[in-house]
């Protein structure tokens, strides 16, 4: 089984030969998941990095708080080696995290000669700020992470008259389509294409508006089999769906999507289990009221950024560890609040229960 680890190492032909396409979109929407600051010029500040010249000796230190660890260390090894893409030009490098103002943000730009490629990081699992964003967009738009993304695609813009392509992966997904969206007439006409990398949609008057129509044929959406980040809320761009090795959650993981001959694995249809998960979850927001629904991601999310839970026991699966501190913080919490998450989680159950007696799969 081959990844975009294997692609970056083997597919050496430039980008004239072989225009850039949705892989190399993963790729370069990956490589933001790396902890780079200092050694790439921030937004504001002249100058560029080629990727060539990262220093190696600090690939683990970039990787140290990503869960495939090793997986993204392998991945920008073979980047930087790679006649395709290391003479890119790496700067523009930002990034916010803010618990105060619930915002988990990061961008880059990667420029060859011929165009320029923006890309939005999307959700770290270690990031409980993140996660709270992602839930927010159920209810809240635009967050602060989408404000910020229109006002640093303005920004790159403005530096180059190149075509621009704009991509992410999950939350960067997101935010490549949301800026892309509000970017002036004459951005959004430079804008070749947008890639979202299984990022979830939108409310749904956000889908219905004229400004997501005019941009919509310029939408690219890939998505594992298994996906469910990418199918939450509302979104009307074409879905391709890929193979992916990862099992539950790490479907979503981009460097577990299978690659042959060059491209995605294609499939015809999603996993049993993210189908039954999509209509169970968009059965349970029907039901909810907006303020019901801000109050459960509001309840939810003070146990989880509290000092008692520690973020790294999910996706170590320290299951133990994790009902351990969820136990301790609902002991804290009053019991009003208490009843309303117990009662709101309760409700999400029956609806997969629903969906799960009445599937005909």
């Amino acid at each position: 089984m081959k990844t975009i680890i294997n692609y970056a190492k083997e597919e050496t032909r430039s980008f004239r030969e072989l225009p850039f396409n949705d892989v190399d979109s993963l790729i370069l929407s990956s490589i933001v998941y790396l902890d780079m600051k200092g050694d790439i010029p921030e937004l504001f500040s002249k100058g560029y990095i080629l990727l060539k010249d990262l220093d190696s000796s600090k690939f683990e230190y970039y990787a140290r708080e990503l869960t495939d660890r090793k997986k993204y260390i392998a991945l920008i090894k073979n980047v930087v080696k790679n006649p395709r893409y290391n003479t890119l030009k790496l700067d523009n490098y930002y990034e916010k995290e803010s618990i105060e103002e619930v915002i988990g943000f990061k961008a880059m730009t990667f420029e060859s000669d011929d165009f320029i490629y923006v890309s939005f990081m999307g959700t770290r699992t270690a990031s409980m700020i993140s996660w709270k964003e992602d839930f927010n967009l159920a209810v809240k738009s635009p967050l602060p992470s989408q404000k910020l993304s229109c006002r640093y695609l303005d920004k790159v813009m403005l530096e180059t008259l190149k075509p621009v392509y704009v991509g992410g992966h999950s939350k960067g997904g997101n935010l490549a389509i949301y800026s892309s969206m509000h970017t002036f007439l004459i951005n959004r006409l430079r804008i070749k294409k947008i890639f979202n990398h299984d990022g979830p949609g939108f409310m749904k008057h956000i889908v219905e508006s004229r400004r997501y129509k005019c941009i919509k044929d310029k939408i690219s959406k890939t998505l594992p089999s298994g996906s469910i980040f990418g199918l939450l809320l509302y979104s009307d761009e074409p879905q391709r769906i890929i193979k992916s090795s990862g099992i539950g959650v790490n479907q979503h993981s981009p460097l577990n999507w299978h690659i042959k001959n060059g491209d995605f694995v294609y499939l015809d249809d999603f996993s049993w289990a993210s189908k039954q998960f999509d209509k169970s979850f968009s059965s349970w927001m029907e039901e909810l009221s907006e303020e019901e629904m801000t109050k459960f991601i509001d309840a939810l999310f003070s146990i989880l950024l509290s000092d008692e839970f520690d973020p790294l026991a999910v996706p170590n699966r320290n299951y133990i560890k994790m009902f351990t501190s969820v136990r301790k913080c609902l002991k804290d919490m009053d019991e009003e609040t208490k009843d309303m998450l117990i009662e709101v989680l309760k409700r999400f159950v029956d609806a997969a229960k629903n969906n799960i007696l009445n599937s005909n799969d």
